[in-house]
């Protein structure tokens, strides 16, 4: 099995006094699955430790040394350069096919009343995995227009506001193919979804319209420049920590590459927008 991700616990480099004294710990994920289409994403469903196990993936523990043992960072360096060439992965969040399985990541879908018992789940049981050959626009249909309850009573309002939309605009952008075959089958129910607000999702910066104006900072007071495709001009920037009188001042911003910012208007969004959630 190849060797697709790894995490090594540093306790000495701890932000918590109560772990530096316990044992360094190192962590491989393996895989069986030679074709999986995550790994080229720099990505793998077992880089969150709250999903079911992926049904390829497998995961040892090595447990090594405490600060003060005199091996600690020979240890430590040895698990390092032997994980030097394997890039550390990211979680995936968004549904996509992993080799005979659905990769399903959304809350509460689970906990619908009309599913079979092997994939009702619970608040703290979630399930993320759903053989392809179940995976069916029927399926599908089911998930969408389900309501589920929580578990002492009560419909989950956020599943058909938040999650339910969510899961048509990741399906429709993943597999598009398997989203035509659904919109097909059940027009009436996707037609809901045509006019589907990208506000609130993350995006790359460098995929998204130019000549409009984009969000730089956070909090309260929103500051907006606007994007040309390569830069970010805010007019009449006010620098709090001037303490003399400015008629007028312009901000010039070059952003890093793969930036990403949150879509605070549809109009920024294109064809060619990469949304990252």
């Amino acid at each position: 099995m190849e060797i697709v991700d790894w995490r090594l616990f540093d306790p000495a480099n701890s932000l918590f006094k109560s772990e530096r004294n316990k044992r360094a710990t190192f962590t491989l994920t393996k895989c069986s699955l030679q074709s999986c289409p995550l790994k080229a994403k720099g990505k793998c469903v077992m880089a969150n430790m709250f999903t079911q196990r992926c049904p390829y993936g497998v995961t040892r523990r090595e447990e090594g040394f405490t600060p003060r043992a005199r091996k600690f960072y020979s240890w430590m360096n040895e698990r390092k350069e032997s994980v030097k060439d394997i890039q550390q992965k990211s979680s995936f969040d968004k549904v996509a096919i992993i080799g005979d399985y659905v990769w399903f990541p959304y809350h509460h879908w689970y906990m619908g009343s009309s599913l079979s018992e092997k994939y009702r789940g619970g608040a703290f049981n979630s399930k993320n995995f759903i053989e392809k050959e179940v995976f069916t626009p029927e399926f599908f249909q089911l998930l969408v227009t389900q309501r589920p309850h929580a578990l002492f009573g009560g419909e989950i309002k956020s599943y058909q506001k938040e999650v339910v939309p969510l899961m048509v605009v990741h399906v429709k952008e993943e597999l598009p193919k398997f989203y035509s075959e659904w919109a097909s089958a059940y027009p009436d129910t996707a037609s809901k979804f045509v006019e589907i607000s990208s506000i609130g999702r993350k995006a790359r910066l460098d995929s998204i319209a130019i000549n409009v104006n984009v969000r730089v900072n956070s909090g309260k007071n929103a500051t907006f420049g606007l994007w040309d495709g390569t830069q970010i001009v805010v007019e009449n920037y006010a620098p709090f920590f001037m303490n003399v009188d400015i008629e007028t001042t312009e901000l010039i911003i070059t952003p890093k590459k793969d930036v990403v910012i949150t879509i605070t208007d549809d109009n920024q969004v294109t064809e060619d927008t990469i949304f990252i959630d």
